[in-house]
């Protein structure tokens, strides 16, 4: 005969099955990780609120475009044609603004363009400080004033350049892509 009082299988499955459910629960509550926990944060020390982020500026100031040696307008330089044996050049000079501990170099960027034959033109160059070369310039130089000048010189009378007749005749020079930059560089 058997024991009334006595746990059944089925009792003794439920009795696991509490007693599992229980060691869960409690260590959910006091120190499982998937419920909850205790949070805290604190503001780090700081000498400032805000910290700027540093600067590269480049202004031109005192610019001048000379024509054969002579001062000439933009104006009048728009209308006045190149003709072989003309220099045409540019002075003025780059304002460098750098905050931070920036290295950059100054240069200019490209030619002028155009229809104007290659051949036609017998002399480009270009320079910062004096130097047919980028400059480097670093927080030092903050607030400098840097000379650069550029100048494009036509193939003379004679010239073999215009061994073909007419060589860059009616055709024009774009000075609008002629640009000095200032350009990061690494330390």
């Amino acid at each position: 005969m058997k024991n009334p009082t006595a746990p059944t299988k089925s009792n003794r499955r439920r009795v696991t099955e509490i007693v599992a459910a229980t060691s869960l629960g409690a260590t959910l509550l006091f120190g499982g990780s998937t419920l909850g926990g205790w949070t805290e944060t604190e503001t780090i020390a700081t000498p400032a609120t805000q910290i700027a982020a540093g600067e590269l500026a480049l202004n031109m100031a005192s610019e001048l475009w000379l024509y054969n040696g002579a001062v000439i307008t933009e104006a009048d330089l728009a209308s006045t044609p190149l003709v072989p044996g003309d220099v045409l050049s540019y002075h003025g000079y780059a304002q460098i603004g750098i905050s931070g501990d920036l290295h950059a170099t100054l240069a200019f960027s490209t030619a002028a363009t155009g229809t104007l034959a290659s051949s036609a033109i017998a002399d480009i160059e270009w320079s910062v400080a004096g130097d047919p070369t980028a400059k480097t310039v670093t927080r030092a130089n903050d607030g400098a004033q840097v000379p650069v000048s550029w100048s494009l010189t036509m193939a003379p009378v004679g010239d073999p350049a215009y061994a073909n007749g007419n060589e860059g005749e009616r055709q024009t020079l774009v000075l609008d892509d002629i640009r000095v930059e200032l350009i990061q560089v690494a330390k």
